[in-house]
This record gives structure tokens, sequence and C-alpha cells, in this order.
């Protein structure tokens, strides 16, 4: 399977997860403990991470921020 048509099965299997209020908190906390460290991340960044972590699901993204946020990436060139 070549990487468009992997992506397109990956994107049909995708679902939407809920957003829960304590997840704003658990991200602020995250950017906290990273920005300690030096560490800069988007929000946007860090709240993805913080869901799909709650939800025990790996993001999809070709972004280097998430190998600082604790969650498992699949990124498209891990096909290659």
């Amino acid at each position: 399977m070549n990487c468009s048509m992997r992506m397109r099965w990956l994107l049909r299997k995708a679902r939407p997860v809920e957003t829960l209020d304590r997840d704003w908190e658990t991200t602020g906390n995250l950017m906290r403990r990273l920005r300690e460290q030096g560490i800069t991340v988007p929000l946007t960044d860090a709240l993805i991470a913080t869901v799909a972590k709650r939800n025990g699901i790996a993001v999809l993204t070709a972004d280097d921020h998430f190998r600082h946020l604790g969650v498992d990436v699949y990124a498209p060139s891990d096909d290659h």
C-alpha cells in the first residue's frame, strides 16, 4: 500500500474524541513542566497529546513537538 493510500485508510479510521474540562488543567501542568525544562510547545499540541494519552491513542503527525509530550506518535514517514 503506497503512502497516499495508507493515509486515506488511516483518516477513514480516525474518530473524534471529546475534550474534557480536566484536559485543560492537565495541559497547563504539562506545559509548565516542559517550560521548566526549557521546552516550549504550542498549546494545541499539548492539548492534543493530553487528550490522546487519556484515550490511549497515538497521534498521527509529522510534528517534532510531540516527542516531548509523552504520547505515542505515528509519523507518516514511518511507512518508508
